[in-house]
């Protein structure tokens, strides 16, 4: 029998973007590349929130998402050209960070990326070894997705969507009951 150990030995970006990207398990991953990218309707809105949580979207959730976003994409006519995030933000205050932060993804995937409590920890972990939590504080979560996350994630030389897979996939892993052990 042969026994598995698990040892954290650094790597170049390429080879981090490669292995981790591969371990990306995300499920109904052709919806979101169905749907990504187009024109934002009703229905497309709610099928990538619907991905995003997993397809599971009680409908107090639902209702929170056409009040909040559905509801407004006539607004969107107003973020023509660049569009500055805190001004966004600003527009669409609520919602809850995560969700107003993947509105923003959604309606530019190619500028903005997507962020959660997986790519923070994946960040925060790279930054400094050792994996935080996300604020609670909403505007605190926006700020850091704006001032910290977007460059950070930039720094990657792949596609946004690689290094997306690659950060989430990565900062679930260290979520797991799997650690790494310092050398």
């Amino acid at each position: 029998m042969k026994y598995p150990i698990l040892r954290s030995h650094k790597v170049s970006q390429a080879e981090f973007l490669r292995f981790w990207s591969r371990e990306y398990d995300f499920a109904d991953e052709e919806v979101y590349d169905a749907y990504i990218g187009k024109r934002l309707t009703e229905q497309r809105v709610l099928e990538l929130f619907r991905w995003k949580h997993g397809r599971k979207l009680p409908q107090e959730q639902q209702a929170s998402i056409r009040r909040h976003f559905i509801n407004r994409l006539k607004d969107l006519r107003q973020f023509s050209g660049h569009l500055e995030p805190t001004t966004f933000f600003h527009h669409f205050s609520r919602g809850g960070p995560i969700r107003r932060i993947f509105f923003l993804h959604i309606c530019r995937p190619n500028e903005f990326p997507m962020f959660d409590q997986h790519v923070f920890r994946a960040m925060r972990s790279l930054q400094s070894r050792a994996p935080t939590k996300l604020p609670r504080n909403e505007e605190r979560v926006i700020q850091m997705y704006n001032q910290d996350y977007r460059r950070f994630h930039g720094s990657f030389s792949s596609t946004p969507r690689t290094v997306d897979k690659a950060l989430w996939a990565f900062g679930r892993f260290l979520k797991s009951d799997y650690k790494f052990m310092k050398e």
